[in-house]
């Protein structure tokens, strides 16, 4: 019959049985790889090498390894100075060059400070340029004045270049930045000035005198931010400090600049910004933001802190530096750090603990990175030195076991590392929920020591956990290197107890087989469902819903007719077989198969 080729012997649906089951059999997660950078919250499988927080670690350098990050020394001649901030750095002619808040600018060798040039202006150097082979100087004071150091085999002077004077009755309030740049293969030299109502951009001099160009740029915002060169572009940008709000211009190559106007951006304002790869970057005064410019679009890559706990400082220092972007913040503990991206999607913080309430400028000098952190009369330079930093750490993202709902009992975590030396360490810890609050659970100190189990105590149930584990050097500047090669937790799901319901499902009703030969079925067998109406549904249409909610998977609602109750169940298993119904009328035509039913509370 129709009805035998469709389900044999009326026992083959049974075979495709719904239930999934628990996994009680012990699970591995396995941290092995930091190098997909931090700001994840769920642990994923499939994106094993994110993270959720770390500091003080390199996770870049060599994939599938955890080490510490670069140390910093504060070059002790630049504390000694009690200066408030480091406000602009370049190198030229193979020296550091530093401009001071105090309007003094130093020259760095890699071993001893000289003040080279005092201009005077407490309001502070603003930027650097190099033209024509000579250092050019702005500050920001409102006189205008740009110094040029001329450099001529070995012997310098120093002397007022050029005043950049007020246009179409603004008053020039500060030049807060210098840049190079090609028009139709002539290098030439150009100005930022910040104005009480429009800020100006507008070619330098290379002879003294006062210089405004003709086809300087009258911006809408009073503010200079930035003053970049750019795949062959000059790049400005205008701040409106006032209404938190910051325009792009780009500049083109022609005789005549031509320039491209983008649209405000609110909320913020631009500080600083550097040329990584292919991409500007952008760095803002608010909120932590970072922004990338393509030559066309302006995107934002980052933000660090959030609404509830923003982040407070400005942006005020970037630089490209072996592989990544460097850019100073400040972090989650106060104190400076680095922050470091990849030009891909992962972000890490390799140095963290400086001294310094205000992160300031960076700079690469002999390939060695210089930062600058400002504080009042207490301004440092901190600079690498190929050693490692003292600790560092990492925090997992959180892990829910793929089973969101479930307990977990934790049972011990394996971690994996180079052979330690005296005074290194790898200690691990745990936090339940997200909870923020950690507890160490173990420490591998033991010298010569690779690897370290950790027994977690057997009431560590949670649905959510993370695993923090902290590096420890021999101490700052040590070139022992300590690498962490994986952190296995393994845990045993626990499902719990819930409510089962396991039902016989009558799949009555008139067949929807064979119409034409019962001449409409006038006995066939319904249902009575509880309001006492018939059901209109065939048994056959009954089981394809059934096994329709089988195959999605998917939570359904169950009323217990007893209790009046509604809840949320899964399918768990459901099969079908001969119901062997006693034959009481010959011409009564149905389905005779019942559904085995077992239902779970989700």
């Amino acid at each position: 019959s129709d009805l035998e080729k469709r389900h044999g012997d009326g026992c083959s649906r049974g075979g495709r049985d719904g239930d999934n089951g628990d996994r009680i059999t012990d699970q591995a997660v396995p941290l092995s790889n930091w190098h997909g950078g931090e700001g994840y919250f769920i642990h994923e499988v499939g994106t094993p090498d994110r993270y959720y927080a770390g500091a003080g670690i390199d996770g870049y350098t060599l994939e599938g390894s955890l080490s510490l990050g670069p140390y910093m020394s504060a070059i002790a001649a630049v504390t000694s100075l009690a200066v408030n901030a480091i406000t602009a750095m370049i190198v030229f002619k193979g020296l550091l060059i530093l401009g001071l808040s105090n309007g003094k600018v130093y020259q760095w060798d890699g071993a001893s400070l000289t003040v080279c040039y005092d201009t005077t202006k407490t309001s502070g150097i603003g930027g650097f340029c190099i033209f024509e082979g000579n250092l050019y100087v702005s500050t920001n004071d409102t006189d205008g004045v740009v110094y040029r150091w001329v450099y001529v085999n070995a012997t310098t002077t120093w002397a007022t270049n050029y005043t950049v004077g007020d246009l179409a009755g603004d008053s020039v309030t500060a030049v807060p930045a210098l840049s190079a740049h090609i028009l139709e293969g002539v290098p030439l030299a150009y100005y930022g000035a910040s104005a009480s109502i429009h800020a100006l951009v507008g070619q330098g001099a290379n002879t003294g005198g006062t210089t405004v160009a003709a086809d300087a740029l009258q911006m809408l915002e009073p503010k200079l931010g930035v003053l970049i060169q750019y795949d062959g572009h000059l790049i400005a940008v205008g701040n409106d400090t006032t209404n938190n709000l910051w325009r792009l211009y780009d500049g083109d190559d022609t005789s005549t600049i031509g320039w491209q106007v983008k649209a405000p951006i609110e909320g913020g304002y631009i500080t600083c910004a550097a040329v990584f790869g292919d991409t500007l970057y952008l760095g803002d005064s608010t909120k932590g933001r970072i922004w990338s410019y393509d030559g066309n679009n302006i995107e934002l890559v980052k933000q660090l802190g959030s609404d509830q706990q923003p982040y407070t400082a400005s942006i005020l220092g970037m630089v490209a530096w072996r592989g990544g972007l460097w850019i100073s913040i400040l972090h989650t503990d106060g104190t400076c750090a680095l922050l470091r991206f990849d030009g891909n999607q992962s972000w890490s913080r390799p140095v963290y603990g400086l001294s310094g309430t205000s992160p300031g400028p960076l700079a690469v000098y002999n390939d060695k990175l210089y930062y600058a952190t400002n504080t009042t009369s207490s301004a440092r330079l901190y600079k690498t030195d190929d050693t490692y930093c003292a600790a560092g750490y990492v925090e997992s993202a959180v892990i829910d076991g793929q089973l969101p709902g479930t307990g977990l009992q934790w049972d011990r975590v394996k971690v994996r590392h180079t052979a330690l030396v005296s005074g290194q360490s790898v200690a691990v810890a745990y936090s339940l929920e997200h909870s923020g609050s950690w507890t160490t659970i173990g420490t591998s100190s033991t010298v010569g020591a690779t690897t370290a189990t950790f027994e977690l105590p057997r009431d560590v149930t949670a649905d959510l956990i993370q695993f923090r584990t902290t590096l420890t050097g021999v101490a700052a500047g040590s070139s022992s290197a300590l690498k962490v090669y994986a952190v296995v937790a393994t845990y045993r799901p626990i499902p719990g107890a819930k409510r089962e319901w396991q039902l016989t499902v009558r799949l009555e009703g008139p067949s929807v087989v064979g119409a034409e030969e019962s001449g409409g079925w006038p006995h066939s067998r319904h249902l009575t469902l509880l309001d006492g109406s018939d059901e209109t549904r065939s048994g056959e249409e009954i089981s394809d819903e059934i096994w329709a909610m089988v195959d999605a998977n998917l939570p359904v609602l169950f009323l217990d007719k007893d209790r009046g109750e509604q809840r949320v169940v899964e399918i768990a298993a459901y099969s079908e077989e001969d119901a062997a119904l006693p034959e009481i009328d010959a011409n009564a035509v149905g389905w005779d198969f019942v559904g085995k039913l077992r239902l779970k509370e989700v």
